[in-house]
C-alpha cells in the first residue's frame, strides 16, 4: 500500500512538472501567459547597449541632471521596458538597454537635446525652448479644493510672443509638444502678458511634476558627451533559461 501511495505521489509530481514545463514553453491562451517568451531579460541574458554620459557644462545642478535622466528615460522606454537609466556621481548618467541591435542609431539619439514647442490650433509655432526660463509644479489650495498646476516662466522674448499668441487664442487650445509628441493641450482662458502662466488640469502633483520636467528638458541647455559605450553580447540568453528550467525539473523529480 505504501509503495502504491509513493508511486501515485511521484506520478502526481511528474504530471505537475510536465504541465509547468509545457506552460513555460508554450504559455496559456492567446497572450501565452507564463511562457518563456514573456520572461524579461537583462543585459547579461539579452545583450544590448550600455553607455555612460557626462555633462559637458561644469557645475551642472541636481535639477538639471535629474531632468536629463527623465529625458533619457522617456526616450528609452519605448525601446525596452527593462531599460535602466541612473546617475553616477554628480555629473554622469548610465544607460543600459537590453535587446538592442542597432546600437549606433540608439547612441546617436540618446544624447541629443530635447525639444519643446508651444503651437496654436493651426500648428503655428508660438514659443520654443529658447523662450522658456523655467517650469515648476505647484499645489494651490482654494475653496474648490486642491489643484495641481505648472507655473511657467518665460524670458523676455517668450513674454512678448506668448502675450500676443494668448490674446489671439482666447478660448482655444495651445499644444505643448515635446520631441514631436503632444504631451498636453491646455485651453487659453486669458491674455497673458507678464511672462508667467499657470497650466492647470493636472490630476496629481506627480503629473504636474512630469509636465514641468518635460518643459524644462526642452529648454535645457545641458549638453552631454559620451565617455564610454559598449555593445554587450548575450552571455546566457534563452538557452540558460531553458537549462535552468530543465535542471529544476530533474531536481524535483529526483
Amino acid at each position: 500500500m505504501n509503495r502504491k501511495r509513493g508511486f501515485l505521489s511521484l506520478a502526481g509530481v511528474v504530471i505537475v512538472m510536465i504541465s509547468l514545463i509545457i506552460i513555460v514553453m508554450i504559455g496559456i491562451g492567446e497572450d501565452h501567459l507564463g511562457s518563456m517568451r514573456n520572461i524579461h531579460l537583462g543585459l547579461d541574458l539579452a545583450g544590448g547597449v550600455s553607455v555612460t554620459y557626462e555633462a559637458v557644462e561644469a557645475g551642472a545642478t541636481k535639477e538639471q541632471m535629474d531632468d536629463t535622466v527623465y529625458k533619457i528615460q522617456k526616450r528609452v522606454q519605448d525601446l525596452n521596458t527593462e531599460s535602466a537609466v541612473y546617475k553616477e556621481g554628480l555629473n554622469r548618467i548610465n544607460v543600459d538597454i537590453p535587446g538592442i541591435s542597432n546600437a549606433n542609431q540608439i547612441l546617436s539619439r540618446l544624447g541629443n537635446a530635447g525639444s519643446i514647442q508651444f503651437t496654436d490650433e493651426n500648428g503655428n509655432l508660438i514659443i520654443d525652448g529658447s523662450d522658456i526660463a523655467t517650469a515648476k509644479p505647484q499645489i494651490l489650495q482654494s475653496n474648490f479644493g486642491t489643484e495641481y498646476i505648472v507655473e511657467l516662466t518665460l524670458n523676455q522674448s517668450g513674454k512678448i510672443k506668448f502675450g500676443k499668441a494668448t490674446k489671439e487664442n482666447i478660448g482655444k487650445t495651445i499644444s505643448i509638444i515635446y520631441d514631436g509628441e503632444v504631451i498636453y493641450s491646455p485651453k487659453v482662458e486669458d491674455e497673458i502678458t507678464m511672462g508667467q502662466a499657470q497650466i492647470s488640469g493636472q490630476e496629481s502633483f506627480e503629473e504636474a511634476e512630469k509636465l514641468a520636467s518635460s518643459i524644462r528638458i526642452g529648454a535645457l541647455p545641458l549638453e552631454l558627451k559620451e565617455i564610454r559605450s559598449n555593445v554587450v553580447g548575450a552571455k546566457l540568453g534563452s538557452q540558460a533559461v531553458t537549462t535552468s528550467l530543465t535542471a529544476g525539473f530533474y531536481h524535483c523529480y529526483f
